[in-house]
């Protein structure tokens, strides 16, 4: 992993900060696929990219990514398991799907202040060795929409707009 990141003796990835390991999967064929999310302690620690590595049985790296993300804060002046305990990261949850299939979710606001914010979810998913990115708007002209965990291979979707609320339940694609 030290030739994608230059990471120090103590986990510093040089002029970054550090990765927190947020789950872990071990696929049949031996591989394990990790989400990390970067972030530097501090009195308002900061949150970064998303990671997206594979690694073989033997732990080599076959498969990297840094999924860019708008960088926030968090008034938790902490360290990475503290911070994931308070949910301070944009990582949401895994979910499996058929076969040695796994889609991952994280949300992010892809315009910073909070003014006519655009939140979108993410959604990466693992197929057939294969990795896919997903952008998924989450904010309306008249609302929000809200992401609910729901059954595997679909995402339930609570609109909220003009004093009404429907919900959908939609299929992920891969």
């Amino acid at each position: 992993m030290r030739d994608e990141l230059e990471i120090g003796n103590f986990g510093k990835v040089k002029s970054y900060g550090y990765l927190q390991f947020l789950n872990f999967r071990l696929l049949n064929n031996g591989h394990t696929t990790i989400i990390a999310e970067g972030y530097s302690p501090s009195n308002n620690s900061r949150i970064f990219d998303l990671f997206v590595l594979e690694f073989d049985q033997n732990m080599k790296l076959v498969y990297y990514k840094k999924v860019d993300k708008t960088k926030n804060q968090s008034n938790i002046p902490d360290w990475g398991p503290v911070l994931q305990k308070y949910g301070a990261f944009d990582y949401l949850y895994s979910q499996k799907l058929e076969g040695d299939n796994y889609a991952y979710f994280y949300t992010d606001n892809e315009k910073k202040g909070t003014r006519n914010p655009k939140w979108i979810l993410g959604v990466i998913t693992q197929v057939d060795g294969k990795y896919n990115y997903e952008k998924i708007p989450m904010t309306t002209e008249n609302g929000q929409i809200y992401p609910v965990k729901a059954k595997n291979g679909y995402i339930l979707l609570r609109e909220e707009a003009d004093k009404k609320s429907t919900i959908r339940l939609e299929k992920i694609n891969y």
